[in-house]
């Protein structure tokens, strides 16, 4: 990809994106997520290669298996939940996060956050392999109206949605690498963390939600500071009226 192309994820391609939408800002947002409390009933069905001829051997292996994809069920949207959402809004400068302790919450959150996310657009890190289908899966069992469509196919370029491990990656032509690289490779700092993203779960079972809100957040913060840096959101004004310096709201 020429460099002329790296470009256009830049400030001046988005603003174009919102021209063109008819919205007037942009979103940064991220997700946690944690095993849905009945995951073990539903993982799929597992079955031994059939070279396995031991019972014994049979049955460790289908263990195994299940028990691999219970661990992972965090990351599945057929087998999970979503336990928290943060996001900051241009129109208010502010980063807000949110967590759902109980799925009658979940689905209380995600109608808020299809309001937030009404007519603009969203930037996120993975959001189209993980955040999005996520948000829109957990929508679909829950029964919230989401009133958007999204074009989510990897290697097509959308108006409505911006994902920074694509565009960092130049549409996978480079590594794709993870949030916390590109924050220590750019030496972008956000608020304390008690955890990571592989913690959430964790965190979840033994009722630590506190740890789980300040986590999302910080994502937002991180994941907006990396928009800055690379265009796709206007860096701050240096002043505001009164002389005060600009700075974002972490409310």
């Amino acid at each position: 990809m020429s460099q002329q192309k790296v470009r256009t994820i830049g400030a001046r391609q988005v603003a174009d994106r919102l021209d063109a939408a008819g919205v007037s800002r942009r979103v940064v947002f991220d997700i946690e997520t944690a095993a849905h409390d009945r995951a073990a009933a539903w993982v799929p069905a597992v079955s031994a290669p059939g070279s396995y001829r031991d019972p014994v051997k049979i049955a460790a292996y289908v263990d195994r298996k299940r028990q691999e994809l219970l661990d992972r069920a965090a990351l599945d949207p057929d087998l999970g939940r979503i336990v928290a959402i943060g996001w900051w809004d241009e129109a208010t400068g502010r980063t807000l996060s949110a967590i759902a302790k109980t799925e009658r919450q979940e689905r209380y959150l995600l109608r808020k956050w299809w309001t937030v996310a009404a007519r603009a657009i969203l930037v996120g890190y993975n959001c189209v392999a993980f955040d999005l289908p996520y948000l829109l899966r957990r929508s679909d069992y829950l029964g919230v109206p989401v009133a958007r469509s999204f074009d989510l196919h990897p290697y097509r370029t959308r108006g409505d949605v911006v994902d920074l491990m694509i565009a960092l990656s130049f549409g996978g032509i480079l590594q794709r690498r993870s949030l916390s690289f590109h924050a220590d490779r750019r030496a972008l700092t956000g608020p304390a963390d008690p955890i990571t993203g592989a913690d959430v779960p964790a965190a979840v079972l033994a009722n630590d939600w506190s740890a789980v809100k300040k986590h999302v957040k910080r994502d937002v913060v991180i994941t907006l500071k990396l928009a800055r840096a690379v265009g796709v959101v206007p860096p701050l004004r240096r002043q505001q009226k009164g002389g005060r310096r600009a700075t974002d709201s972490n409310d």
